[in-house]
Protein backbone atom coordinates (compact mmCIF):
# COMPACT_ATOMS: atom_id res chain seq x y z
CA UNK A 1 0.00 0.00 0.00
CA UNK A 2 1.01 3.60 -1.40
CA UNK A 3 0.60 4.94 2.54
CA UNK A 4 2.86 2.20 4.45
CA UNK A 5 5.81 3.39 2.12
CA UNK A 6 7.29 5.51 5.00
CA UNK A 7 7.33 2.81 7.75
CA UNK A 8 9.92 1.12 4.84
CA UNK A 9 12.36 3.20 6.90
CA UNK A 10 11.47 1.79 10.28
CA UNK A 11 13.10 -1.37 8.69
CA UNK A 12 16.40 0.15 7.08
CA UNK A 13 14.73 0.30 3.50
CA UNK A 14 14.31 2.63 1.13
CA UNK A 15 12.55 2.36 -2.69
CA UNK A 16 13.54 5.00 -5.25
CA UNK A 17 13.67 4.91 -9.44
CA UNK A 18 16.59 5.25 -11.87
CA UNK A 19 14.70 7.60 -13.49
CA UNK A 20 11.97 9.84 -11.43
CA UNK A 21 10.21 11.71 -14.82
CA UNK A 22 6.70 10.28 -15.37
CA UNK A 23 6.27 8.36 -18.37
CA UNK A 24 3.75 5.54 -19.75
CA UNK A 25 6.40 3.47 -20.85
CA UNK A 26 10.07 3.06 -19.97
CA UNK A 27 10.41 3.25 -23.51
CA UNK A 28 9.40 7.02 -23.52
CA UNK A 29 12.79 7.35 -21.93
CA UNK A 30 15.71 8.70 -23.90
CA UNK A 31 19.56 8.39 -23.19
CA UNK A 32 20.21 11.38 -21.45
CA UNK A 33 16.72 10.52 -18.56
CA UNK A 34 18.85 7.07 -17.60
CA UNK A 35 22.27 9.07 -17.76
CA UNK A 36 21.21 11.58 -15.19
CA UNK A 37 19.30 9.21 -13.09
CA UNK A 38 22.34 6.76 -12.86
CA UNK A 39 24.15 9.79 -11.66
CA UNK A 40 22.07 11.02 -9.43
CA UNK A 41 21.42 7.28 -8.31
CA UNK A 42 25.06 6.69 -7.65
CA UNK A 43 25.30 9.27 -5.86
CA UNK A 44 22.99 8.71 -3.27
CA UNK A 45 24.18 5.01 -2.98
CA UNK A 46 28.18 6.58 -2.37
CA UNK A 47 26.39 9.06 0.36
CA UNK A 48 23.96 6.48 2.20
CA UNK A 49 26.10 3.11 1.50
CA UNK A 50 23.65 0.33 1.70
CA UNK A 51 24.48 -2.95 2.30
CA UNK A 52 22.43 -4.38 -0.64
CA UNK A 53 20.34 -2.81 -3.62
CA UNK A 54 17.86 -4.77 -5.38
CA UNK A 55 17.38 -4.10 -8.71
CA UNK A 56 13.34 -4.25 -10.35
CA UNK A 57 14.46 -4.60 -13.86
CA UNK A 58 17.75 -5.76 -15.67
CA UNK A 59 17.25 -2.18 -17.63
CA UNK A 60 17.82 -0.25 -14.34
CA UNK A 61 20.53 -2.05 -13.25
CA UNK A 62 22.19 -1.89 -16.44
CA UNK A 63 21.82 2.18 -17.07
CA UNK A 64 23.03 2.10 -13.34
CA UNK A 65 25.88 0.20 -13.03
CA UNK A 66 27.17 1.31 -16.56
CA UNK A 67 27.13 -2.25 -17.59
CA UNK A 68 25.37 -1.80 -21.45
CA UNK A 69 26.59 -5.19 -23.09
CA UNK A 70 26.99 -8.71 -21.82
CA UNK A 71 24.80 -10.97 -20.09
CA UNK A 72 23.30 -10.05 -16.57
CA UNK A 73 22.25 -13.16 -14.25
CA UNK A 74 19.50 -12.78 -11.86
CA UNK A 75 19.67 -12.60 -8.72
CA UNK A 76 22.87 -11.93 -6.39
CA UNK A 77 25.87 -10.10 -9.11
CA UNK A 78 29.42 -11.82 -8.32
CA UNK A 79 30.61 -8.49 -7.38
CA UNK A 80 29.89 -5.15 -5.29
CA UNK A 81 29.13 -2.15 -7.44
CA UNK A 82 29.26 1.98 -6.32
CA UNK A 83 32.25 1.67 -4.46
CA UNK A 84 34.44 4.51 -3.19
CA UNK A 85 38.10 4.36 -2.09
CA UNK A 86 37.30 4.21 1.52
CA UNK A 87 34.16 1.46 1.27
CA UNK A 88 33.49 -1.59 -1.09
CA UNK A 89 30.36 -0.94 -2.21
CA UNK A 90 26.91 -2.39 -2.20
CA UNK A 91 26.07 -6.55 -2.73
CA UNK A 92 23.33 -5.97 -5.67
CA UNK A 93 20.62 -8.19 -6.54
CA UNK A 94 18.41 -8.38 -9.62
CA UNK A 95 14.68 -9.63 -10.16
CA UNK A 96 13.49 -9.36 -13.69
CA UNK A 97 10.83 -6.29 -13.36
CA UNK A 98 7.40 -6.61 -11.62
CA UNK A 99 6.20 -4.26 -14.56
CA UNK A 100 2.88 -5.63 -15.68
CA UNK A 101 4.40 -5.02 -19.49
CA UNK A 102 7.20 -8.11 -18.69
CA UNK A 103 5.10 -11.30 -19.53
CA UNK A 104 9.03 -12.71 -19.61
CA UNK A 105 8.31 -14.53 -16.02
CA UNK A 106 5.33 -15.61 -14.19
CA UNK A 107 4.03 -14.17 -10.99
CA UNK A 108 5.44 -17.73 -9.18
CA UNK A 109 8.83 -16.95 -10.72
CA UNK A 110 8.96 -13.51 -9.48
CA UNK A 111 7.97 -13.94 -6.24
CA UNK A 112 10.65 -16.94 -6.05
CA UNK A 113 13.49 -14.32 -7.09
CA UNK A 114 12.34 -12.13 -3.94
CA UNK A 115 12.81 -15.43 -2.29
CA UNK A 116 16.01 -15.64 -3.10
CA UNK A 117 16.34 -12.02 -1.63
CA UNK A 118 15.24 -12.91 1.53
CA UNK A 119 17.43 -15.89 2.25
CA UNK A 120 20.54 -13.91 1.04
CA UNK A 121 19.76 -11.06 3.75
CA UNK A 122 19.22 -14.17 6.16
CA UNK A 123 22.48 -15.70 5.45
CA UNK A 124 23.78 -12.02 6.44
CA UNK A 125 22.12 -11.73 9.29
CA UNK A 126 20.64 -8.42 7.80
CA UNK A 127 16.74 -10.16 7.10
CA UNK A 128 14.42 -6.81 9.12
CA UNK A 129 12.51 -9.57 10.99
CA UNK A 130 15.32 -11.92 11.47
CA UNK A 131 18.13 -9.06 12.24
CA UNK A 132 21.04 -10.30 14.24
CA UNK A 133 22.74 -7.67 16.07
CA UNK A 134 25.68 -6.88 13.89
Amino acid sequence: MPEETAFLLDYHYGITDLVSRPTRSSVDLCEEDYSLGAEQFVQMVQTYRPRVICFNGITAFRHASGQKKGDVILGIQPQRYFSTQDWAGSYVFVIPSTSGANASFTREERLAMFGQLSLFLREQGWHPLHAQTN
